[in-house]
Order: C-alpha cells, then structure tokens, then sequence
C-alpha cells in the first residue's frame, strides 16, 4: 500500500514523459529507484509504482522476474489514446485522450497544466450520453482558452452537440464552437490554435478512435 509499504514522487520529463523516483519501506520491496515512463501525466507514477511493488513480491516468491528487462519496459511502454502526442506543424501540440469520466478528465487536466506555460489550449470535446458531461466541461474549462464540441460518428450513443452546448460553463459559451463532424472539429481547431499552441482532443473511446488517424497522418514521421 503507498504510503505504509512504499513511497513514489514523480516529475515530468522535460520533453514528454514522467520521472519517477519508488522508495520501499517493507521488505521486500526495493528502495531508491528510479526510472522514467514514456507515458505522459504524474498518474501513470502511482500505476507503475504498483506495478514495481508487484514485481518485487512476486521476485520474493520465487517467480523468476529479470529487474532490468522489467524496469525497461516500464520506460517504453506507450498506450494508444492515453494522453497521446502528435506534434503538428507550427509547432502546435495535440494530445488526444480517451478520457471520459471525472477521474481521467481531472488526470488529463493536471498533464494540460504542466505542459501549457504561455500556450494557448483548444479542446475538441464530444462524449457518451451516459457520461457527466457537464462535470467534464467544469474541469476543462480550467485549462482551455477555447472549446469545439463535436461527436463521433460511429456508434450511437453520442451526446447531442447542442446539449453539450446547453452544459457549457458560462466562462467560455462565447469562445465555444459547435461541429458535429470530429474531423472537421479538429481542422477548425488548428486553424483556431496559434503557432505553438496546444490541441487536445478528449471524452470518448468512441472520439479517440475516430481521430488518431487522421492525426497521425497530419504529424508524419512526429507522432511522438
């Protein structure tokens, strides 16, 4: 348990990524190491930490586990749609996220914050009717300079773009845009963002899906 069994601090990385830095208190986990994660957001340090715990006991167990081979993977690790960078011309970062509950919005949130400085943020947001879509737009509207909300187009449960528009904070119901096709969303977001500003694209499995492709064409060979 952390906090009684080990402890774990965590930085981002200067480029991308997270430094991470686990201390054991119980044996037999280890203590002192630290490592970096390819993954983006200071929530992937806790993910990995049990991760590391895990691994330690099950070394103790007998489970032959080789410790670099493991350490290493950790490092490399990447997961589609999890807080995924394309760097795009003029600089412009775009990050799209699977995100689509309180949890992972508030995670995405704090990885927008660490990594904005001056930039400007346009959010591309669509989600499933089922979701708080109005607790999410609370949360983003923290970070974001400017909204498009849109929806994906290849399954049916879908929120409405005019009732995302009705849950709108009102801080940002004059600098909200409504586009139902998420990749002519995403197109009207770059034309909106500035030289080296940043384009996220967040609220659904479903939105994800629909644009990492077009993404990853647009970024070439700088999709990570």
């Amino acid at each position: 348990q952390r906090g009684r069994d080990y402890d774990v601090t965590a930085s981002p990385r200067a480029d991308w990524g997270t430094e991470l830095h686990f201390t054991g208190t119980t044996p037999p986990l280890r203590s002192g190491l630290r490592t970096h994660l390819a993954l983006e957001g200071l929530h992937q340090a806790g993910n990995a930490a049990i991760a590391i715990a895990i691994i330690d006991v099950l070394r103790d167990q007998g489970l032959k586990l080789p410790t670099v081979p493991t350490i290493a993977a950790l490092a490399s690790l990447e997961c589609d749609g999890r807080i995924e960078r394309y760097r795009l011309p003029d600089d412009v970062l775009a990050i799209v996220d699977a995100a689509h509950n309180e949890d992972s919005i508030g995670a995405l949130c704090d990885a927008i914050r660490s990594r904005r400085g001056d930039r400007q943020v346009t959010i591309v947001f669509g989600t499933s009717r089922d979701k708080a879509a109005d607790v999410m737009l609370g949360q983003l509207a923290t970070v974001a300079d400017q909204f498009l909300l849109t929806r994906f187009q290849g399954n049916p449960r879908f929120q409405e773009t005019r009732e995302l528009a009705r849950l709108m904070p009102a801080t940002h119901t004059d600098r909200t845009t409504v586009v139902d096709d998420p990749i002519t969303a995403c197109e009207q977001g770059l034309r909106q963002a500035t030289p080296g500003g940043i384009l996220v694209v967040c609220g659904s499995f479903f939105l994800a899906a629909e644009t990492r492709g077009w993404l990853a064409s647009l970024a070439g060979d700088s999709t990570r």
